[in-house]
């Protein structure tokens, strides 16, 4: 890789990093305001608060770390370790949508809140964007390709201004939290279908490997987990505000 090249894939590293670090940040505060919004102690709302940025951080640390060791990387191992770690992660976010924790999120915070947080997929498809222009990222994994996960990123926002201004109801929320899901659904069978594994079906070159390295790991181990989150929790919203946004 040549010094331009370098230069460049640095500052998409420095702009991936802000898009995690924002992650975490939306993550934290919105258990902070659900926690108010609650009227939970203010005690309280501050041990949740700290919990869940001590919890962010060391599962940061602990992905980066085996993704630094080389735990990813050996596709010829069977299982791969990948093909067992990104199941049992998504599992985790499930089980955290239905938790207690989920529940205080689904019940404190607006669809505003919870849907706002999606922008965050504008930036995200941006960085694979330019990895691709690095000959980093396959080009089915862009929107340049067949991931069109920008659109959730881009309505989100349009989503806030509608519900703000009284014009999106509970089944705006539905149809965007319905499609969010599907284009997320879309690029991650996609991601997963371009690594180097049994199940291979996008054969271009590059295959999907700058994910088993740091700090890309944490696009499905903390992002993507994130986005999937926030699709759950909005139909928790749902189910648990069955009156509001009629």
């Amino acid at each position: 890789m040549n010094e331009g090249a370098a230069d460049a894939l640095l500052a998409i590293r420095t702009v991936f990093t802000s898009i995690v670090n924002l992650g975490v940040l939306f993550l934290v505060s919105g258990t902070w305001v659900a926690g108010r919004r609650l009227g939970e102690d203010v005690r309280a709302t501050r041990r949740w608060t700290l919990g869940v940025l001590l919890g962010a951080a060391a599962w940061l640390a602990l992905t980066a770390g085996l993704a630094v060791a080389g735990a990813f990387t050996d596709v010829n191992a069977r299982p791969p370790a990948i093909a067992v770690f990104l199941p049992l992660v998504t599992a985790g976010t499930v089980a955290l949508a239905f938790s207690p924790f989920g529940t205080r999120l689904a019940r404190g915070l607006t669809p505003a809140g919870l849907v706002g947080y999606q922008a965050l997929r504008v930036g995200i498809e941006g960085v694979l964007h330019a990895l691709h222009g690095l000959g980093v990222v396959p080009v089915q994994m862009t929107w340049s390709g067949w991931n069109f996960d920008v659109v959730s990123g881009g309505t989100a926002l349009l989503f806030v201004l509608m519900w703000k201004q009284g014009l999106a109801g509970r089944r705006t929320l539905l149809a965007w939290n319905v499609l969010g899901l599907l284009l997320l659904l879309n690029i991650v069978t996609i991601s997963v279908l371009s690594m180097p594994l049994p199940l291979r079906a996008f054969w271009n070159a590059p295959s999907n490997t700058f994910v088993f390295h740091a700090p890309w790991i944490w696009l499905p181990a903390f992002l993507v987990q994130g986005a999937l989150l926030g699709h759950l929790l909005v139909f928790r919203w749902l189910a648990l505000h069955p009156q509001a946004g009629r």
